[in-house]
């Protein structure tokens, strides 16, 4: 069975734009998903935020296409509002990002994958891995 990921908004978004600093690690990564090697899963709320982003760049008609490519190779993980309740008992500072942590660890994830490691301070999450795409990437021998 692959490795399960939660993939941050972020990672998406590395996808789309090749001058971000860390789209090549994310297109490494998303290599591994293609090739099911790694299983991403993201929230609604990372895709609703990715196509904000997006709709600045892209047409409506190009997102959608984007996205039903996407939807071949994601798992939309639900959230509840107990895994809200849990991350705003969270010692994070970021509510969304708690969230997102939480989100992955009540659906047993691997790793949180996010190449914005000091969003998601250690102390304040210590129960699920918070590695870059990089990481994740050099873990998996690519």
């Amino acid at each position: 069975m692959a490795v399960k990921l939660f993939t941050d908004t972020n990672i998406l978004l590395d996808l789309f734009d090749a001058m971000r600093p860390h789209a090549q690690s994310s297109q490494a990564l998303w290599q591994l998903v293609e090739a099911d090697e790694a299983e991403a899963c993201v929230s609604e709320s990372v895709l609703t935020t990715v196509d904000y982003i997006l709709r600045k760049t892209f047409s409506r008609q190009k997102r959608k296409a984007v996205y039903n490519q996407l939807l071949d190779f994601i798992t939309i993980l639900p959230a509840s509002e107990s895994m809200f309740r849990k991350a705003l008992q969270s010692n994070h500072s970021d509510l969304e990002d708690a969230v997102l942590y939480q989100i992955a660890i009540e659906h047993e994830l691997d790793f949180f994958i996010t190449n914005d490691k000091a969003a998601l301070k250690k102390p304040a999450l210590p129960q699920l891995p918070v590695i870059t795409a990089k990481e994740f990437v050099t873990k998996a021998g690519k």
